[in-house]
């Protein structure tokens, strides 16, 4: 490496705009000389190593203003802490790009079996994202839209499935949506909580392909608390989709019911 580049090399040795290379040198993060003669600027060992720094950190997506940090802080622990905190971010973004891309693919699976005239865009993209206090609506299909799940609940179990109130079920049915994952290597397909006023108070009802699979009442007496009451019905949930697994694998949607 030279002890002393031209602004133009430099541009040309790391791939770098001249227009990039001043804008650093004016908020402060190199700095350059003035050929006596010429006036040109030059960048000497020192400052072409920083700059070669701030490239390295720009790729890993670190804010102007920490790279500004590190470089004059010299702090190796602040560093590090601001890595873990670029870490997490990017992690959380490729949560959220896996999410987006799951939806995405459900949409063009779904679309692709049914044709793209029997689907309803703004319907089924509502039905693979949203998530309120009355549904709880799945996310990521694939290939699944045709069986779909529905938890019918009575007036006194509305607060578990209301996010705005309790919710816990429908945090219960997060947990398990996991679960399946992991235990059955299956995704857990469309899923609809809703009340139903011909219920009992007390009273919830599974149904799976319009089949009612499970309607029970809960004790009260015996059963209290909300979370108990959402592990009742998740665990009754559990089994029912364990007991008609094969309509849940991907690409395999036919099969026969098991009732309970």
């Amino acid at each position: 490496m030279k002890d002393k580049v031209y602004i133009g090399e430099l541009s040309k040795q790391l791939n770098i705009s001249k227009r990039t290379i001043l804008y650093y040198e004016d908020i402060g993060l190199i700095k350059s000389i003035r050929e006596s003669i010429s006036n040109y600027r030059l960048y000497e060992k020192e400052e072409i190593i920083k700059l070669q720094q701030i490239i390295l950190f720009k790729k890993i997506n670190l804010p102007l203003n920490e790279i500004c940090r590190i470089i004059t802080l010299r702090d190796s622990e602040y560093a590090v802490n601001m890595f873990e905190k670029q870490l997490k971010k990017i992690n959380n973004e490729i949560s959220n790009l896996s999410y987006s891309k799951t939806i995405l693919q459900s949409f063009i699976n779904i679309s692709n079996k049914n044709g793209v005239q029997n689907i309803d865009v703004i319907e089924l993209l509502t039905d693979l994202t949203c998530v309120d206090s009355k549904y709880e609506k799945i996310i990521g299909l694939n290939n699944m839209y045709e069986i779909n799940l529905e938890i019918h609940i009575g007036i006194n179990l509305i607060p578990i499935a209301d996010i705005n109130s309790d919710g816990s079920l429908i945090k219960k049915i997060r947990k398990l949506r996991d679960e399946l994952k992991d235990e059955m290597n299956i995704i857990l397909p469309l899923l609809r909580i809703c009340d139903k006023e011909e219920l009992d108070k007390d009273e919830y009802l599974i149904k799976l392909r319009e089949c009612i699979v499970a309607r029970e009442k809960i004790d009260t007496a015996h059963v209290s608390g909300n979370y108990a009451k959402c592990l009742l019905i998740t665990n009754n949930l559990k089994k029912i989709i364990s007991n008609n697994i094969e309509l849940f694998k991907v690409n395999n949607i036919e099969g026969t019911l098991k009732n309970e």
